[in-house]
């Protein structure tokens, strides 16, 4: 006949084993930082567009230099934990006369060495 005490020791000792084993399993979710844009808002950008319309879509450019104010970047930085790469996307809205008149789209992918930390 099995006791009490033996009962909840064994039930103990089971969830102990279930919460160091889960533990085990690693979640690595990627890391975004600045303004995510997908690629179905970028397409939405066209020349010839006012820059309220940018605004809205895009939303507040994240760097507006201050010595060419006609010039908006928006920068997105992904870093993907599982796979060691960095992606760097910047997007370079030029303003003429409160309209969209060039885009410019650069990603560079980056592997990064030795930072994959558990």
């Amino acid at each position: 006949m099995i006791t009490q005490t033996i009962m909840r020791k064994f039930l103990l000792c089971i969830c102990t084993c279930t919460l160091l084993l889960s533990s085990c399993a690693v979640y690595r979710d990627e890391l975004h930082q600045g303004q995510v844009i997908r690629d179905e808002d970028f397409e939405k950008i066209e020349i010839g567009m006012t820059s309220a319309k940018v605004r809205k879509t895009f939303g507040t450019p994240l760097i507006v230099d201050a010595f060419n104010r006609n010039r908006w970047d928006y920068v997105y930085n992904s870093y993907d934990k599982s796979k060691n790469m960095i992606e760097l996307t910047t997007i370079s809205i030029f303003i003429e006369d409160g309209k969209v008149s060039k885009i410019e789209r650069k990603s560079n992918i980056k592997e990064t060495e030795g930072e994959n930390t558990e």
